[in-house]
């Protein structure tokens, strides 16, 4: 997801306000998922880089909903 790979480790900063194209940690379902905020005058959603994952149109930007911003990443050798 959006150069992310398996075992890397997300930096998440909960402090922040979620912005259109930022990358996110969502809480969706009971689950955390990491995707990009896409925020439109007619939506919310929640995009996946990979085309097997749909998009999750959301209400609204909510604590409930935004876990955190990813802030950095640090990739694993």
């Amino acid at each position: 997801v959006f150069g992310i790979n398996q075992n890397d480790i997300l930096v998440v900063d909960k402090s922040l306000t979620p912005k259109d194209g930022k990358i996110i940690v969502a809480a969706i379902g009971g689950q955390l998922i990491v995707r990009k905020l896409k925020i439109t005058k007619n939506e919310i959603s929640l995009i996946s880089k990979h085309q097997s994952y749909p998009k999750i149109k959301i209400e609204e930007v909510t604590n409930n909903v935004v876990w955190g911003v990813v802030t950095n990443l640090i990739h694993r050798f």
